[in-house]
């Protein structure tokens, strides 16, 4: 190898919001440094963002050969034409000819990403969700055949944009559908919440940074070590007070079983796209 060629540590396949915002965090944290990463991404706009990182771009996915690590953040109807590239590769030097690829795309698992790359790649697949982009994700990882050290790797680099977990990969399709799909359901509780404000009278500015405020308060009071949710809901609940009567509309509507059904439809929704029949979902559908 040229000794003034810097060395190649991972190689990012789709440099979009996911992808872009995982390396980014891993440069600012210096788990990576820009040197070390390349970025093969077909649309020039985001070549141009990746190359402000002081990172490689090109469109040319051969250009991964020398990287130990693949990252695929791509959607997973481009999985596929990826697939092929991948399999073209050249093996590694060394003991261990195949690379450990990293793949962040919903619904499809790990033996047939092995399977479609011919079997040249251990797979650890990574389930991070939107608030990564501020360094406030959670992240499910699910290992496989990754050896300690390529864990550890993988570890630090989405700890470089919040927190992890370790699931089995059999549970990735709860994961999706909690932490996933997760901030939807709490923007379309933040519309609603500035729907009601604003009905009471407040402006549109007021009602938003009141809502946007409280929940991110919340959440954080939620992330503390030890933190309960019931207990933190009984701190502020007054018997006969304002809170307790909106907590009682919350369950005359059946808030519990609506938002228990809405998660068991989504990792049902989860296994459907990915063709992944087996099994019953953890989450029983509640009695209406």
């Amino acid at each position: 190898m040229d000794p003034a060629r810097p060395l190649l540590r991972l190689a990012l396949i789709g440099f979009g919001n996911l992808g872009s915002a995982i390396v980014e965090g891993a440069i600012r944290r210096r788990t990576l440094h820009p040197h070390e990463v390349i970025a093969i991404e077909p649309a020039p706009a985001a070549r141009t963002s990746a190359a402000r990182l002081g990172i490689r771009t090109t469109e040319d996915p051969a250009q991964a050969a020398g990287a130990p690590v693949l990252l695929v953040a791509v959607k997973p109807q481009v999985w596929p034409e990826v697939a092929t590239a991948i399999s073209a590769l050249p093996a590694l030097d060394g003991e261990d000819p195949n690379r450990l690829l990293v793949s962040v795309m919903a619904g499809l698992g790990s033996e047939r990403i092995e399977r479609e790359c011919g079997g040249r790649v251990r797979v650890v697949r990574a389930m991070p969700n939107t608030p990564a982009r501020l360094g406030l994700g959670i992240t499910a990882i699910a290992a496989g055949r990754a050896t300690p050290r390529e864990r550890s790797f993988v570890r630090e680099l989405f700890h470089a944009v919040g927190e992890i977990v370790e699931v089995p990969e059999s549970q990735f399709h709860s994961v999706t559908a909690v932490s996933g799909s997760g901030p939807a359901y709490v923007f379309r509780l933040a519309e609603c919440m500035e729907q009601a404000a604003k009905r009471l009278g407040l402006s549109a500015a007021v009602a938003r940074a009141l809502v946007s405020r409280t929940l991110r308060g919340a959440g954080a009071m939620l992330a503390e070590d030890g933190a309960d949710p019931a207990t933190l809901r009984d701190a502020v609940t007054s018997r006969g007070g304002t809170t307790a009567a909106a907590l009682e509309q919350f369950e005359r509507w059946g808030m519990e079983p609506a938002v228990v059904d809405a998660i068991a439809a989504a990792e049902s929704r989860s296994r459907a796209l990915s063709g992944d029949a087996s099994g019953d979902s953890n989450a029983t559908p509640a009695a209406r």
